[in-house]
Protein backbone atom coordinates (compact mmCIF):
# COMPACT_ATOMS: atom_id res chain seq x y z
CA UNK A 1 0.00 0.00 0.00
CA UNK A 2 1.08 3.54 -0.82
CA UNK A 3 -0.38 6.94 -0.02
CA UNK A 4 -1.70 9.53 -2.43
CA UNK A 5 -1.48 12.82 -0.59
CA UNK A 6 -3.58 15.88 -1.38
CA UNK A 7 -3.63 19.42 0.01
CA UNK A 8 -6.79 21.51 0.34
CA UNK A 9 -6.38 25.28 0.67
CA UNK A 10 -8.77 27.81 2.18
CA UNK A 11 -7.18 30.62 0.21
CA UNK A 12 -7.26 34.27 1.17
CA UNK A 13 -5.94 35.89 -2.03
CA UNK A 14 -8.10 37.66 -4.63
CA UNK A 15 -7.75 34.66 -6.98
CA UNK A 16 -8.95 32.35 -4.20
CA UNK A 17 -11.94 34.55 -3.45
CA UNK A 18 -12.93 34.57 -7.13
CA UNK A 19 -12.64 30.78 -7.34
CA UNK A 20 -14.65 30.33 -4.12
CA UNK A 21 -17.37 32.57 -5.56
CA UNK A 22 -17.66 30.61 -8.80
CA UNK A 23 -17.37 27.13 -7.29
CA UNK A 24 -19.43 27.98 -4.19
CA UNK A 25 -16.76 26.13 -2.27
CA UNK A 26 -15.15 26.86 1.11
CA UNK A 27 -11.95 25.37 -0.25
CA UNK A 28 -10.40 27.50 -2.97
CA UNK A 29 -7.83 25.07 -4.27
CA UNK A 30 -6.63 21.47 -4.13
CA UNK A 31 -3.26 20.05 -5.13
CA UNK A 32 -1.37 16.77 -5.25
CA UNK A 33 1.58 16.54 -2.87
CA UNK A 34 4.11 14.82 -5.12
CA UNK A 35 7.18 14.99 -2.88
CA UNK A 36 6.30 15.33 0.80
CA UNK A 37 9.86 15.71 2.02
CA UNK A 38 10.31 18.77 -0.22
CA UNK A 39 6.73 20.12 -0.01
CA UNK A 40 6.47 19.92 -3.81
CA UNK A 41 2.93 20.13 -5.15
CA UNK A 42 1.51 19.42 -8.60
CA UNK A 43 -1.15 22.05 -9.25
CA UNK A 44 -2.36 24.76 -11.60
CA UNK A 45 -0.27 27.89 -11.03
CA UNK A 46 0.52 31.04 -12.98
CA UNK A 47 2.83 30.29 -15.88
CA UNK A 48 4.77 33.46 -15.03
CA UNK A 49 3.88 34.59 -11.49
CA UNK A 50 5.50 37.99 -12.12
CA UNK A 51 3.29 38.80 -15.12
CA UNK A 52 0.28 41.07 -14.73
CA UNK A 53 -1.75 38.61 -16.84
CA UNK A 54 -0.75 35.61 -14.70
CA UNK A 55 -4.32 35.27 -13.40
CA UNK A 56 -5.45 34.12 -16.85
CA UNK A 57 -2.33 32.18 -17.87
CA UNK A 58 -2.33 29.27 -15.47
CA UNK A 59 -0.80 25.90 -16.20
CA UNK A 60 -0.28 22.69 -14.26
CA UNK A 61 3.24 22.57 -12.87
CA UNK A 62 5.38 21.69 -9.87
CA UNK A 63 5.28 24.29 -7.15
CA UNK A 64 6.36 24.66 -3.54
CA UNK A 65 3.82 24.82 -0.71
CA UNK A 66 5.56 27.95 0.60
CA UNK A 67 4.66 29.83 -2.60
CA UNK A 68 1.02 30.03 -1.54
CA UNK A 69 -0.14 33.20 0.18
CA UNK A 70 1.32 33.45 3.66
CA UNK A 71 -1.41 32.90 6.23
CA UNK A 72 -3.48 30.54 4.07
CA UNK A 73 -4.95 27.62 6.01
CA UNK A 74 -4.44 24.21 4.44
CA UNK A 75 -5.31 20.61 5.24
CA UNK A 76 -3.41 17.53 4.11
CA UNK A 77 -5.33 14.37 3.21
CA UNK A 78 -3.86 10.88 2.70
CA UNK A 79 -5.50 8.10 0.68
CA UNK A 80 -4.11 4.56 0.91
CA UNK A 81 -4.14 2.70 -2.40
CA UNK A 82 -2.40 -0.33 -3.85
CA UNK A 83 0.96 0.14 -5.58
CA UNK A 84 -0.42 -0.11 -9.12
CA UNK A 85 -3.18 2.48 -8.57
CA UNK A 86 -0.70 4.77 -6.77
CA UNK A 87 1.69 4.61 -9.71
CA UNK A 88 -0.98 5.19 -12.41
CA UNK A 89 -2.56 8.10 -10.52
CA UNK A 90 0.77 9.72 -9.68
CA UNK A 91 1.99 9.34 -13.28
CA UNK A 92 -1.09 11.22 -14.51
CA UNK A 93 -0.49 14.12 -12.11
CA UNK A 94 3.23 14.32 -12.92
CA UNK A 95 2.38 14.34 -16.64
CA UNK A 96 0.03 17.31 -16.09
CA UNK A 97 3.00 19.20 -14.62
CA UNK A 98 5.55 17.96 -17.16
CA UNK A 99 3.35 18.97 -20.10
CA UNK A 100 2.26 22.23 -18.45
CA UNK A 101 -1.34 21.34 -19.15
CA UNK A 102 -3.63 24.37 -19.43
CA UNK A 103 -6.20 25.58 -16.92
CA UNK A 104 -9.95 25.27 -17.56
CA UNK A 105 -11.29 28.70 -16.59
CA UNK A 106 -14.50 28.01 -18.53
CA UNK A 107 -15.14 25.02 -16.29
CA UNK A 108 -14.81 27.16 -13.16
CA UNK A 109 -17.25 29.69 -14.62
CA UNK A 110 -19.54 26.74 -15.42
CA UNK A 111 -20.32 26.33 -11.71
CA UNK A 112 -22.31 29.58 -11.99
CA UNK A 113 -23.19 29.67 -15.70
CA UNK A 114 -23.93 26.04 -16.62
CA UNK A 115 -23.36 26.66 -20.33
CA UNK A 116 -19.65 26.13 -19.72
CA UNK A 117 -18.41 22.68 -18.83
CA UNK A 118 -15.27 20.88 -19.78
CA UNK A 119 -12.53 22.15 -22.05
CA UNK A 120 -10.76 19.17 -23.64
CA UNK A 121 -7.13 18.93 -22.53
CA UNK A 122 -7.47 21.55 -19.79
CA UNK A 123 -8.33 21.09 -16.12
CA UNK A 124 -9.06 23.31 -13.13
CA UNK A 125 -7.56 21.99 -9.89
CA UNK A 126 -10.23 19.60 -8.63
CA UNK A 127 -11.13 18.56 -12.17
CA UNK A 128 -7.55 17.45 -12.84
CA UNK A 129 -7.31 15.61 -9.53
CA UNK A 130 -10.56 13.73 -10.22
CA UNK A 131 -9.21 12.80 -13.67
CA UNK A 132 -6.14 11.35 -11.99
CA UNK A 133 -8.32 9.17 -9.76
CA UNK A 134 -10.05 7.92 -12.91
CA UNK A 135 -6.72 7.22 -14.63
CA UNK A 136 -5.56 5.28 -11.57
CA UNK A 137 -8.69 3.12 -11.56
CA UNK A 138 -9.91 4.48 -8.23
CA UNK A 139 -13.24 5.76 -9.56
CA UNK A 140 -15.33 4.91 -12.66
CA UNK A 141 -14.63 6.54 -16.01
CA UNK A 142 -18.26 7.67 -16.13
CA UNK A 143 -17.69 10.30 -13.43
CA UNK A 144 -17.66 13.80 -14.91
CA UNK A 145 -14.59 15.44 -13.40
CA UNK A 146 -15.61 18.98 -14.39
CA UNK A 147 -18.56 18.76 -11.98
CA UNK A 148 -16.31 18.56 -8.90
CA UNK A 149 -15.52 21.70 -6.94
CA UNK A 150 -12.59 21.63 -4.50
CA UNK A 151 -15.00 20.87 -1.62
CA UNK A 152 -16.55 18.02 -3.60
CA UNK A 153 -13.13 16.59 -4.44
CA UNK A 154 -12.34 16.35 -0.72
CA UNK A 155 -15.72 14.69 -0.12
CA UNK A 156 -14.93 12.21 -2.90
CA UNK A 157 -11.56 11.18 -1.48
CA UNK A 158 -13.11 10.86 1.98
CA UNK A 159 -15.63 8.39 0.53
CA UNK A 160 -12.63 6.51 -0.91
CA UNK A 161 -11.11 6.36 2.58
CA UNK A 162 -8.85 9.43 2.74
CA UNK A 163 -8.05 10.72 6.20
CA UNK A 164 -6.95 14.14 7.34
CA UNK A 165 -3.34 14.01 8.48
CA UNK A 166 -2.45 17.67 9.04
CA UNK A 167 -3.89 21.16 9.28
CA UNK A 168 -1.59 24.15 9.25
CA UNK A 169 -1.03 27.66 7.95
CA UNK A 170 1.23 28.46 4.98
CA UNK A 171 4.36 30.23 6.05
CA UNK A 172 6.63 31.79 3.47
CA UNK A 173 5.30 33.08 0.18
CA UNK A 174 8.47 33.17 -1.85
CA UNK A 175 7.13 33.34 -5.40
CA UNK A 176 3.55 34.51 -5.73
CA UNK A 177 0.39 35.69 -4.02
CA UNK A 178 -1.97 32.92 -5.07
CA UNK A 179 -3.79 30.08 -3.34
Amino acid sequence: MRQLTFVAFEGISLTSKIIKFFTRSNISHVAFLAYEDLNILVEPWPEDPNSITSFFKQVWRSNKLENHTSGTKYTVWALNVDDHKWQKTREFYLELARSRCGYNWWGVIGFVIPLFKETPGKYFCSEGLVEGLKQGGLIPDTIKSWKYSPDEFIELIQVLGAVQVKTDIVRGNLESQQS
